[in-house]
């Protein structure tokens, strides 16, 4: 009894010594760690939010508006009853309208949107608990890799995964108006706005991606030094 007791004051005290000798972060880096993790926490907050709400809120309208593209600047075009074309953006890119919906297509048209604050939401969250693991002083904490990989996912998904799903959006409401209005030639005067190939995201994602590789390196070669010792 007498050994384990010794034994258990040893270590704490081993472990006080420890944290004694660890050096003081200055107050400014505790202040913008500090920062950092309660804006990663509202940004995340707000986001997730209009992520859900988004979808939800264009369920309980009739219709539901998308982007389209057409070769004329305002083209005299006979669109069925029941939609209309709002010319506010440049390149031919324009809002078609559509009054009446199905709920799963009114459901479409905002999911572009949420799937983008979807993804700032997670990824935000994984910002700030990767932000608190470091200001612990465990940068390499086994989870860390892990939190930077869904980063970079949310950063390729959010920027480049919603630009194509407004597109599939946009291909499936004027398909449906072209099918119930018996009006095809809808189809091929109003395209779906294709959005401009941008590598910019995929290299910001894969960037990204490499820092969880170093991370989970960082973290192989703790334990490796931690076992020598």
């Amino acid at each position: 009894m007498g050994e384990t007791s010794r034994s258990n004051q040893s270590v704490a005290t081993s472990q006080v010594s420890e944290a004694e000798s660890r050096p003081r972060e200055p107050r400014s880096v505790r202040w913008s760690a500090g920062f950092v993790a309660w804006a990663a926490r509202v940004a995340a907050a707000l986001a997730l939010i209009a992520g859900v709400a988004l979808p939800i809120n264009q369920l309980t309208q009739t219709g539901g508006t998308v982007w389209v593209s057409t070769d004329i600047s305002r083209p005299p075009i006979n669109l069925p009853e029941g939609s209309s074309l709002e010319f506010s953006q440049p390149r031919h890119s324009v809002k078609y309208l559509v009054h009446e919906l199905p709920w799963w297509l009114r459901l479409l048209t905002e999911t572009s949107p949420g799937l983008g604050y979807l993804s700032l939401g997670i990824g935000a969250v994984m910002v700030r608990r990767l932000v608190l693991t470091i200001d612990a002083g465990r940068p390499f904490d086994r989870r860390n890799p892990r939190r930077i990989g869904v980063i970079a996912v949310c950063v390729a998904v959010g920027l480049t995964g919603a630009a194509w799903f407004e597109s599939f959006a946009a291909w499936a409401v004027v398909g449906h108006v072209a099918a119930v209005s018996d009006t095809p030639s809808l189809i091929s005067t109003l395209g779906a706005h294709h959005p401009r190939l941008d590598l910019a995201p995929v290299v910001v994602a894969a960037a990204i991606a490499v820092v969880a590789i170093a991370f989970r390196r960082g973290q192989q070669l703790t334990k490796d030094v931690e076992g020598l010792v």
